[in-house]
């Protein structure tokens, strides 16, 4: 392979489609600092949706008084840098729920007459003030989760804030679309919840149903599993469901507070684990997959104050931030992805180890692509990152040869494969068709490639030749 040039990165703006967004979540707990460059930087990143929290608790401070004056500057800057918002409505009110503290995370607002009506005239006052800037609503944030839903996480109680909630959503934003659905949704330790969500008649309300990711191997959740999920929640609803993929990342050091806490993480290993996590989604059929968090937080708030950093962010909380190891690779990856890019699982595939290939196969990861028409594939060895992989270590200094074929044909003439994590292209010279019988379709056959523990992409020169800088 020879190197022909570097991804050049595109703005959100600049990019009209994308299924890749980010997570722009708790500024109503002021965790990080809403600053002039924090925008700027989200802008450059190339994603075109971030999830935003409405912050009742922020936004009525005295009680039947609100200013949504924090909410607009996220909401307009957002747009104005060419990145649709979608809010998250939550969480309690200490004038009209249970919680004592200020923030009152996790006291949903349907245990008293008061509560209702608070939340009610709070969404009212909210979605029209919103009004055509903010068209996607979720109901709460992870139901399922006994922190975020106190004292106990009850299914029915979930369904019935949702009965109450889209109403008055509907009624000063018809053409709402309305998301709801829980943190571990899609893991089989906690299908329970979500089928009593289904019997309580959740999907008569939805037009999306989320979930949300946090596991240590982003592969936890096996593509079947996903794909089963996906399909049953797809039968059952009564009207066409999306699925999105709310929450999902790794911190960029050791932490001490929720997800992933406790283990030896390092921005490369976090910039990686976004890679594989985010294709995943994508190449099973995602209709958004979003990254948590565009900046880390200074510190935590959850009912009280936790005085202790989280390093799930794409940028530091350094004044001014600093862009980590995950922001250049997601920037990429958004540029590359941000064109009419399809799952296509029609597509077959076989990577060859040559050697050891009977248990390093099985073990790879891989998935086609419909990119611009063309032909695309990702492909890695989901390498576990604390421990001795014994399997990592037969593919990390080999190459390997892939073979692949779809009916629709991949039409790569001019094949360049693409490294996220570097951002180089390089130009493939050694592919060749070893079908004689389909000499217009038959299968491809690309020698010495490398494979690596993120994923790699080959797709025509042509699909992608306007994000390509070429060097000599």
């Amino acid at each position: 392979m020879k190197k022909i040039g570097v991804i050049k990165n595109k703005k959100s703006k600049e990019i009209t489609q994308s299924k890749i967004g980010i997570g722009f979540e708790c500024l109503d707990r002021e965790m990080w600092d809403d600053t002039d460059i924090a925008y700027e930087l989200v802008g450059e990143l190339g994603v075109k949706h971030a999830r935003i929290q409405s912050g009742w608790s922020r936004c009525e401070k005295e009680k039947g008084k609100y200013d949504f004056s924090w909410l607009d500057r996220t909401v307009d800057t957002l747009r104005l840098k060419g990145i649709q918002p979608w809010m998250c409505l939550c969480y309690g009110n200490v004038h009209y729920t249970e919680g004592k503290t200020t923030d009152s995370v996790g006291w949903p607002p349907i245990h008293s007459f008061v509560a209702r009506e608070g939340w009610t005239n709070f969404i009212a006052a909210l979605v029209k003030h919103m009004g055509e800037r903010v068209t996607d609503y979720e109901i709460w944030n992870e139901p399922d989760h006994n922190c975020f839903w106190q004292p106990k996480a009850l299914a029915s109680e979930y369904v019935e804030l949702v009965k109450l909630t889209v109403p008055t959503i509907k009624k000063y934003q018809p053409q709402a679309q309305i998301i709801g659905g829980t943190a571990f949704a899609a893991g089989i330790n906690n299908i329970d919840f979500t089928q009593e969500c289904v019997r309580n008649s959740i999907l008569d309300y939805l037009d999306v149903f989320t979930y949300h990711f946090y596991c240590h191997l982003p592969e936890w959740h096996s593509e079947k599993n996903l794909l089963a999920f996906c399909s049953m929640m797809k039968d059952i609803a009564p009207s066409p469901l999306k699925i999105w993929q709310g929450e999902t990342g790794s911190p960029s050091a050791n932490g001490e507070i929720e997800a992933c806490k406790g283990m030896p993480y390092t921005e490369a290993i976090q910039a990686k684990y976004a890679l594989r996590r985010i294709v995943a989604d994508l190449g099973c059929g995602m209709d958004l997959s979003s990254y948590f968090t565009f900046s880390d937080f200074k510190h935590y708030y959850k009912n009280g104050l936790i005085d202790k950093p989280c390093f799930f962010g794409t940028v530091s909380a350094d004044d001014p931030p600093r862009k980590k190891e995950i922001y250049f690779a997601l920037q990429r990856l958004c540029s590359v992805f941000g064109r009419e890019m399809e799952p296509s699982p029609e597509t077959m595939i076989l990577l060859d180890y040559k050697e050891n290939a009977h248990i390093l196969f099985p073990a790879s990861k891989y998935y086609g692509f419909s990119c611009n028409g063309y032909g695309g594939l990702a492909w890695w060895f989901p390498r576990y990152f604390f421990s001795n992989d014994p399997l990592y270590e037969l593919t990390k200094n080999q190459d390997i040869e892939i073979k692949i074929w779809r009916p629709q044909g991949l039409n790569l003439k001019k094949p360049v494969m693409i490294d996220f994590m570097t951002g180089e292209v390089f130009r493939i010279d050694n592919i060749q068709n070893i079908s004689i019988h389909s000499p217009d379709n038959g299968v491809l056959k690309i020698e010495n490639i490398p494979i690596k523990d993120y994923p790699l992409f080959i797709t025509d020169i042509k699909a992608i030749e306007d994000i390509i800088e070429p060097v000599d």
